[in-house]
Order: structure tokens, then sequence, then C-alpha cells
């Protein structure tokens, strides 16, 4: 698995994060674009103007129908693509667009360091990340063989992640091939994913993580509840409590850490187990290139990728299922995004869950 921060930096980065955002409830066409070499969003009343993030971008071109390939063409040429009065084509645009949202729609704008980082409907129920740790750490700290060493853990833009190993739960997939009992836990502030608990399997030999594709064990809780503010309020904007987010989030929390435990245990465990020795036993009958461009073409993978994984197929020599699957997970401990790496060991996991049809085109591709 990939490395990121020990526990004491990831709960010192998450501690100040909570202290450092505001979140915005504010009425969408009192909302302002201007763009003077980057595009800041002014919330009304003098609240601040703040930077938009690549997440805040999508959400607020995808929230005014706006296509992807030309609100990224906009805010690229933002300096040479103006209006006939001279003004940035992208402030016009989205601005236009704003003030033509119906009168009552309130978005929920979440803010850090001076920067927008989402822009979310008022219905997203808020689970942010201080209040999950402070929840599921106990738990994790109450299991006897948790690896904390070698834990991989990190926040991110996007998402918080934790992955633990329970060293006492193992067993062999084949002679000398050694994989452990984990759970991966994953949460994002802001809109790009579901407070998550999945089972884990970690693999000694090479110390790839493989996020398990059975779900039985494993949980997820939406960000959706109510409306936000739906007290009739007329402001155009107000700063909400952390207070009155947590509220909602809470027992959703709690109700997760029964789910840790199950991800962790013996008898699940043991079904994965069973699940990985059936993959090891499945040849890829089959031209191995080919096998592995249906796999870019399945889960997205770059060509860099591609051939990376086509060279640990090669120099693992394991021209098995198995085999493949972790030489995705190879892959990812080399990439430089960690939420990347997590994508790539989630792939790797959903080889192991394919369907009777897409396995036999996988294994016995030759065009």
């Amino acid at each position: 698995m990939k490395q990121g921060r020990t526990l004491p930096e990831l709960v010192t980065e998450v501690e100040r994060q909570r202290s450092a955002k505001k979140d915005a409830l504010v009425y969408s066409n009192s909302l302002v674009m201007a763009s003077n070499g980057t595009s800041r969003l002014a919330l009304p009343e003098d609240a601040g103007a703040f930077q938009l993030q690549p997440t805040a971008h999508r959400q607020l071109g995808q929230h005014l129908s706006i296509p992807s390939a030309f609100y990224d063409a906009m805010q690229a040429h933002v300096e040479d693509w103006l209006d006939p009065e001279g003004r940035p084509l992208f402030d016009t645009t989205v601005n236009s667009l704003l003030r033509a949202r119906p009168a009552d729609e309130k978005r929920l704008v979440r803010t850090l360091d001076g920067n927008a980082r989402a822009f979310l409907s008022a219905k997203y129920r808020a689970m942010d990340n201080l209040p999950i740790l402070a929840s599921v750490l106990p738990v994790l700290q109450e299991e006897q063989g948790i690896d904390w060493q070698g834990a991989s853990m990190e926040v991110t833009d996007s998402r918080l992640y934790l992955k633990l190993v329970n060293q006492r739960v193992q067993g062999e997939v084949k002679v000398g091939d050694i994989v452990q009992a984990g759970v991966l836990i994953t949460n994002s502030e802001v809109g790009l994913g579901a407070f998550r608990v999945q089972p884990l399997m970690f693999r000694l030999v090479c110390s790839n993580g493989l996020v398990t594709p059975d779900q039985s064990a494993g949980r997820m809780a939406r960000h959706v509840g109510g409306v936000l503010g739906g007290n009739g309020s007329d402001e155009a904007f107000e700063w909400l409590a952390d207070d009155t987010l947590a509220a909602r989030s809470d027992a959703t929390i709690k109700e997760m850490r029964d789910v840790i435990r199950a991800s962790l245990s013996e008898a699940f465990f043991s079904k994965a187990l069973d699940t990985a020795r059936g993959a090891a036993a499945t040849r890829i009958n089959g031209d191995p290139s080919k096998a592995v461009e249906w796999v870019q073409d399945k889960y997205g993978l770059t060509d860099e990728e591609r051939g990376g994984v086509m060279r640990n197929l090669i120099e693992g020599a394991d021209l098995s299922l198995w085999g493949l699957v972790n030489s995705i997970t190879a892959m990812a401990q080399t990439v430089d995004s960690y939420d990347r790496s997590t994508e790539l060991e989630v792939a790797g996991g959903k080889l192991l869950a394919l369907p009777a049809p897409d396995l036999k085109a996988l294994v016995d591709r030759n065009n």
C-alpha cells in the first residue's frame, strides 16, 4: 500500500482543517464569478471571494449544465476569450446562468484555506473527517493485531483514507503467498463519495493492498439528507455551525463501527481468501497483453499504467487472474496520487468479482 501520513500527522491535519473550514448556505443567484488570472467565487454581503478548486469547478459546471469540455476551455482561456464588452466569456457565461437559477435555490459552498473546495446541494449531508476519526479510532484501537506502523493513512483534497491490517487474521493464497485481513475507511467532505467501510486484503510478499469485492461486510452512507436552511430564512447566505452539520451524521458514524469489526473478522476473511485462491487457479490462456488491454478499457487505465501493469505481470511470472490482480495493485504503489493509488487497488479487487462472461473474455482474450 502506498504510504501516506502517520496517525499523529493525520489527526493534526484533520484538526487543522476542521478549524480552518467554513460552510456557507447561499442563494445561487447571489453568487458572482470574477476572474483575474484565477477564478474566484464571491459570496454576497462582503462575505469574501474564494478561489475555486478543481472539484468545485466541476460541480459548478455540472449544476449549471455547462458541458465540461466547454467549461474547461473557457476557464483555460479566461484572459483571451472575451465577451463584446471585454469581460471574460467564462465569467459572463457562469454569472448569467447563476442569475437565472430559481429564486429560492440554495447551494452549500464549502471553503477551506481561502478556497471554495465544493459546490453542493442544500441536501448534502455533511459527515466530516474529524468526527469520523473520533468515532472509529477507538474501535480500531480495541482490535488486537492492528499494524499501526504499517498502516496507510492520508487526507487529500478529495478524501480521507485509513487502510489498516489485522496481523492476527491471515492465510495462504498459495504456498508462501500470505495475505492478511484489513479494512479501508474512506470519506469525502466535498461530495466525491460516501462515508464507506470496505474489507481490505494485504499481501505480505509485496506489501500490496487489495480492496476485496464482496461487499457483504462493507457499508456506505451517502451524504444526502433533508434540506439545509429550510426554515424560511431569506438571508442571502448563512455560515453553518459545526454542530448543525454534526447532528445529522452522528448516528450513521456510530453504526459503521460494527461494520469495521465485521470487515476485520475471521469469518469474512475466509470468504475473501477462498475467492483469492480461486483467482490463483484461474489461468490466463490467451494473450497476456490483450488481457491487460481489456483491463485498461474496463477500468480506465492510462497508457503509462497499462505499461506498468504489463511489466509487473511479466516480472511476476504468474499468468493467472491472481497474478494480474497483483500486477495492478503493485502499480498502485508507484503512482504519485494517493487518490489514484486507491482507485487502482479497488480496480484490482473488482477483477475478483467479474461475472462469468467477463472473466472468460479476459482470460481467453486473443484480439
